[in-house]
């Protein structure tokens, strides 16, 4: 499955509104969210990168995007949307559709369901039915 750093990030958001998941709906999320964790590695360090170019380091030590200099600001927005579109090939751990149990969440969205389904459920491959030997019928 490919995936840009950015649907990793929203999936990640998402992961985060079922801290309460049990059963393999609560073992898919957490195998998951460390598999994204660690594929957002990348992507976080260039994200650094862009902001210790482009950003002012805060008094914590920190950096930032000054919205008074337009021109870093939109230079740091293209080079940024160009990381986030990068796409990544992901083998995410998933239940099948007969198996899923809908985790319960008091905070998530009718999209946060969609999307955790979309990324955690799998179709059960149908099984060939075994083919039937036909004899010939004497004329």
């Amino acid at each position: 499955m490919k995936l840009t750093n950015l649907a990793i990030i929203n999936i990640l958001n998402c992961f985060s509104k079922f801290p309460l998941a049990t059963g393999k709906a609560g073992y898919a999320i957490a195998r998951n969210k460390r598999l994204l964790s660690n594929e957002l590695k990348d992507f976080e360090e260039a994200r650094n990168a862009l902001l210790q170019k482009y950003g002012t380091k805060t008094k914590d030590g920190n950096y930032t995007i000054d919205p008074n200099k337009s021109e870093n600001a939109e230079i740091f927005n293209k080079e940024i949307s160009e990381v986030l579109g990068i796409e990544i090939d992901i083998e995410p751990w998933q239940v099948f559709r007969d198996e899923w149990e809908i985790p319960y969440s008091d905070s998530a969205s009718v999209n946060d369901y969609d999307l955790l389904e979309t990324f955690l459920v799998k179709e059960r491959p149908v099984e060939e039915a075994p083919k039937q030997k036909t004899k010939a019928k004497k004329s």
